[in-house]
């Protein structure tokens, strides 16, 4: 069996070191990538450590192609606001895809990330390939449904992510053979969209020991919450906000950290003059840990989050996790043992759940050993062991 994998996400690095590993993988086609080259030393300190988070897993390079172009466009496009940051995306997704089409023929499997393959899998189908559509979403109908209340209660207008390619996206589910997701809540909003169960497979991800590690400091006193992700209505944070407001403690300190959606950039700056607040901005990858293990416990109370990476790297630094019952992080969170799984939007209830945390440190530090413990069954090599546990029902199936 001979799979080309097609992702301009990451991550997705360990999906083709699985198949390389396993003598799968045909062609691995990514976005960019560090090569080592003397140049990546010139370039600012930021765009060096976020390649640095980019570096590929050993496998065979000449089974490595890497677009550079799409993202390049993006980001000038972006950067200069010739048009939106979502056009800017829509069209990185569509010139990726235009690339990698030449390059998917002869292979038995073409596996691809979602809103990047439509070209790809149809021409793939037509050569008689097995199609693998890899969803890090929730259904697109079922999160809109959601995120429809949260547009209204911030009194924005309803423009959520992702819009201008959700036609794209349900054609790429319909090419498919078959769906990989990351949880079961994510394959539970695609089941009553119709898809049939036995078509979709459910991978957890996982986290790097080598990036992710130790044991929360904290050393100055503080409780400190951290959110780490998108700022934006799918991830609650508008949630998170109101209930540190209430939970009115002079030790405790509210950080945001990750890219400010633009709904949000004007409440993301009266935040920010709030009393404990701090809003921080993206950071790269490497530099996470940093910011974990300063951290009391990770809140993340997203309204749709089909599996955050967060949580996994939080977890591996010892915090206890507050999420809800809208996520697949309430398959890996345990409730009461690793931290708390409460209903989304439910204010009241995570303030809570954070006081009794501020109040009992002993507790919250025995919370983040439980965490620390249960979260080491998620590495990414166990992802990988479980991807090729899905590749083998597929060569069964041929």
């Amino acid at each position: 069996m001979k799979v080309v994998l097609s992702s301009n996400v990451p991550h997705y690095h360990y999906a083709a070191a699985a198949l390389d590993g396993a003598g799968l993988l045909q062609r691995y086609i990514t976005g960019i990538v560090p090569l080592g080259r003397p140049s990546e030393r010139l370039l600012p300190r930021y765009w060096r450590e976020k390649l640095a988070g980019r570096r590929l897993p050993p496998l065979d390079r000449g089974r490595v192609t890497s677009l550079a172009v799409p993202e390049l466009v993006q980001k000038v496009a972006a950067l200069s606001h010739v048009t939106s940051r979502e056009r800017s995306v829509w069209a990185q997704n569509e010139l990726f895809d235009r690339l990698a089409e030449r390059r998917v023929d002869g292979c038995d499997v073409f596996h691809h990330v979602s809103s990047i393959g439509l070209r790809s899998a149809r021409r793939a189908k037509r050569n008689g390939a097995i199609v693998v559509c890899d969803e890090r979403a929730e259904h697109p109908d079922h999160q809109r449904a959601v995120l429809v209340r949260e547009y209204e209660e911030l009194g924005l207008p309803f423009e959520p992510p992702g819009r201008l390619w959700d036609a794209r996206v349900k054609a790429e589910y319909e090419a498919s053979d078959y769906l990989v997701v990351g949880s079961g809540y994510a394959r539970d909003t695609f089941v009553v969209a119709g898809y049939r169960p036995e078509r979709i497979f459910v991978i957890p991800y996982g986290f790097e020991p080598a990036l992710f590690g130790g044991a929360p400091a904290t050393p100055d006193g503080v409780f400190r919450i951290l959110f780490c992700g998108q700022v934006t209505p799918r991830k609650g944070v508008h949630h998170l906000v109101r209930a540190f407001r209430e939970l009115s403690r002079a030790d405790s300190e509210l950080v945001l950290l990750g890219p400010i959606d633009p709904a949000l950039r004007a409440q993301a700056e009266r935040w920010s003059s709030e009393p404990g607040v701090r809003v921080v901005g993206e950071v790269p990858k490497v530099r996470l840990r940093e910011w974990y293990t300063d951290a009391s416990v990770l809140a993340l109370p997203s309204v749709a989050d089909a599996q955050p990476l967060v949580v996994f790297e939080a977890m591996a630094c010892g915090l206890p996790v507050v999420a809800t019952s809208a996520m697949g992080s309430r398959e890996i969170v345990r409730d009461g043992v690793d931290g708390f799984v409460i209903s989304p939007g439910d204010v009241e209830t995570l303030r809570d759940r954070l006081a009794r945390l501020a109040s009992d440190r002993e507790a919250t530090a025995r919370m983040g050993s439980f965490a620390q413990a249960r979260i080491a069954e998620f590495t990414w090599d166990a992802y990988e062991q479980r991807l090729l546990d899905v590749y083998a029902k597929l060569e069964g199936a041929t």
